[in-house]
């Protein structure tokens, strides 16, 4: 300490959130807790320190998440290959990016709806109702309305809720029941789905039996692969909406897959493009068959407890 009217300056402890970590308590030597890695910040932030971690948000784990998504999309097996290979910081976690994609594809369309409501674009459906009949669900629809629909429910812009409400019309049911058994029935589509996925992942270990790899390998695989499909079925959605492209968006993604699949294969287990084609096909195949099973046995799970 300096006496009494000396020059030499006065040191001044900084706060306490730049010494102390306010997480664990432990003492400061850097900007991270050396105990528990939280980052040293002011508790009440100014707009500037805002926007400073903003910033730093988009060019941390979101610079991660494009790159990865960028990766996925484009370049089939990469993922998989990189991750067994120990190159692993530059991208996020295979079951990050697996719910990421899946919130991507079960959102786009309940997010392209609201769009739609807000832009004054209302669902197909409110076309069909308000016209009583004497059939019991308060709705009559007329010989060419019938015609309207059918050709209203093979448009792939169509929300699946829109479509069951749709065909509850046509059919004659209480429309208002069909909704709810939507809403039930995609609620635990996700769940399903992610249950499957050592169903493929021990597909893929059968097919591949005796070439050296151990059961995650499959595993991420199957991951990164229904990743893929979550990722192009939120651009088929969105990008479905536009006029010129949209009736053609589920041919394209389908091509897509397709490609993406026997690319991916070929990547990560190695051979030729017939194998993998082979490969894939059968995989595929049977995959989509045990698929169709789980879903037939939700629609009647949901069926029983829907009240």
């Amino acid at each position: 300490m300096s006496a009494p009217g000396s020059s030499e300056p006065v040191l001044h402890a900084g706060p306490e959130w730049a010494t102390s970590c306010l997480n664990c308590g432990t003492r400061l030597a850097g900007v991270y807790c050396p105990s528990c890695g939280q980052q040293a910040s002011d508790p009440n932030p100014t707009m500037r320190n805002l926007g400073a971690e903003f910033v730093g948000e988009l060019t941390s784990f979101d610079g991660k998440l494009w790159r990865t998504l960028r990766t996925l999309f484009l370049h089939p097996g990469e993922l998989t290959v990189a991750f067994f290979a120990g190159r692993r910081v530059s991208y996020i976690s295979p079951v990050k990016l697996y719910l990421t994609c899946s919130l991507l594809g079960f959102l786009s369309g309940p997010l392209v709806d609201t769009v739609r409501e807000r832009l004054g674009l209302a669902p197909v459906v409110t076309t069909v109702k308000g016209k009583r009949g004497g059939n019991g669900s308060g709705v009559h629809i007329s010989a060419p309305d019938s015609t309207a629909l059918d050709s209203l429910l093979k448009d792939p812009t169509a929300s699946l809720a829109e479509k069951l409400a749709l065909r509850a019309a046509r059919n004659g049911t209480d429309p208002s029941k069909e909704p709810r058994f939507a809403d039930q029935f995609k609620e635990n589509l996700p769940r399903l789905l992610f249950v499957l996925l050592p169903v493929f992942a021990t597909l893929l270990a059968v097919l591949n039996r005796g070439r050296g790899y151990r059961f995650p390998r499959h595993l991420y695989v199957a991951i990164h692969l229904h990743a893929a499909f979550f990722l192009a079925l939120a651009l088929q959605i969105v990008l479905g909406q536009l006029p010129v492209v949209g009736g053609w968006m589920p041919m394209v993604c389908l091509a897509y897959l397709a490609w993406y699949a026997t690319a991916m294969m070929q990547r990560v287990y190695g051979g030729s493009r017939r194998r993998a084609i082979v490969i894939t096909s059968v995989a595929l195949s049977t995959y989509l068959l045990i698929v169709a099973a789980a879903l037939i046995g939700l629609v009647v799970v949901v069926a029983l407890v829907l009240p």
